[in-house]
C-alpha cells in the first residue's frame, strides 16, 4: 500500500498533466490555422513573399456559388487572399489540392472612364 506522500504526489502529476493537456487544446482552439494553410499550398505554388494572406475558411458553400471562383468549393475550403499581390487560392485540405487560384481586383473604380 502507498503511503499518504506518495499518493498526493502521483494526484499532483496527473493533476498538472491533465491542466497542461487542456490549456494547449483550448490554445490550439483559440490559434489561426493561417500557418498551417499557408505551408500546405507552398507546398504545390510559389506564393505572394513578404505578405501574410488573409485566411477563411468556407463553413457555406451554398452562399457562394454566385461567383464563378468558388464554383467548386465545399465545406472546409480554405481561401487564402494575398490582397498586396492581388491573388486568391481556394485550397481543399481534405485531399491537398488547389481548387482555385484566380487574380482579384482590389480597385473599385470601373475601368475606361
Amino acid at each position: 500500500m502507498m503511503n499518504r506522500k506518495t499518493l498526493i504526489s502521483i494526484l499532483v502529476v496527473l493533476l498538472v498533466v491533465a491542466g497542461a493537456f487542456y490549456y494547449f487544446k483550448i490554445y490550439k482552439l483559440k490559434t489561426p490555422q493561417t500557418g498551417d494553410a499557408v505551408e500546405m499550398v507552398s507546398k504545390l505554388i510559389m506564393l505572394p513573399e513578404g505578405e501574410k494572406p488573409t485566411v477563411a475558411t468556407i463553413s457555406d458553400p451554398a452562399l457562394l456559388q454566385g461567383q464563378p471562383f468558388f464554383a467548386n468549393a465545399q465545406k472546409g475550403d480554405e481561401l487564402l487572399i494575398y490582397s498586396v499581390a492581388q491573388k486568391a487560392y481556394l485550397y481543399r485540405p481534405s485531399i491537398n489540392k488547389l481548387i482555385e487560384v484566380s487574380v482579384i481586383n482590389t480597385n473599385a473604380s470601373p475601368q475606361g472612364q
